[in-house]
């Protein structure tokens, strides 16, 4: 039985200044994908624009950025690389994916809202 979590080639990690991502191969269960991490979402992280090192602040934002790539791997529709954005990170909002991450019990997910006795 294979590795069932994502994990970062640290070799693979590049800067890309031009596409203002950071670019790199991770894996799961066997299968290599590549990803790309826009500066946005390591600002949001670190709270600070990646003017240095930005392939570094991937290494310091490690789970966070693995839990978005989870995300944007989840919905990418065959794109290459993987481009991880501000919305895969907010889907992760507490570590949670999913209708829970927008404050609905999953329950309640699907159901219709009742209306307001008022």
């Amino acid at each position: 039985m294979g590795d069932s979590r994502l994990t970062i080639d640290t070799a693979t990690l590049f800067d890309n200044p031009t596409d203002h991502q950071v670019e790199f191969a991770g894996s799961i269960d066997g299968e290599s994908y590549r990803f790309a991490v826009r500066y946005a979402i390591i600002e949001a992280l670190g709270a600070t624009p990646p003017l240095e090192r930005p392939a570094g602040l991937v290494e310091a934002h490690r789970d966070a950025i693995l839990r978005a790539a989870m995300v944007a791997l989840g919905r990418a529709d065959a794109q290459d690389p993987i481009v991880v954005t501000e919305a895969d990170l907010e889907q992760t909002a507490d570590g949670k994916a999913g209708p829970e991450a927008d404050g609905f019990a999953p329950r309640d997910a699907g159901a219709e809202p009742e209306a307001h006795p008022s």
